[in-house]
Order: C-alpha cells, then sequence, then structure tokens
C-alpha cells in the first residue's frame, strides 16, 4: 500500500470533503451526526451523498 492510498483511506467517505475520519467511522467528525441522523445516502461504491430533501410546496397562492 503507498503512502498516497494509506492517506486516502483516512479521508470522510463523504463527497467532496477532505477532512480526517474519526477512528472507527467512516466519516469525519462533522459529518458523525449526519449519518447517525440518517441524511446521508450510501452510493454503490461505498462513498456517502446528502440525502436529498423534497419540501413541500405552498400551492394556497394557486387555489382560487
Amino acid at each position: 500500500m503507498s503512502l498516497s492510498d494509506r492517506i486516502a483511506a483516512n479521508r470522510c467517505r463523504v463527497a467532496e470533503c477532505q477532512r480526517e475520519r474519526v477512528a472507527d467511522a467512516a466519516v469525519c467528525k462533522s459529518h458523525l451526526a449526519d449519518l447517525w441522523n440518517h441524511r446521508l445516502d450510501r452510493g454503490p461504491d461505498g462513498s456517502f451523498v446528502p440525502r436529498r430533501v423534497f419540501v413541500a410546496r405552498d400551492l394556497t397562492r394557486f387555489a382560487a
């Protein structure tokens, strides 16, 4: 295992995050609460992406 592989193995598994991960976890300290609160979805390659959030639209202004 090369040095760059070992460095990459210690990075957070969330997409576009370059922080070092927490011991015994796949994510960094700032994403750990998101993981526990099910706000991250796991991709097929094992990386995490933020879960898409759908917000209800206000349709009351169209009701006549």
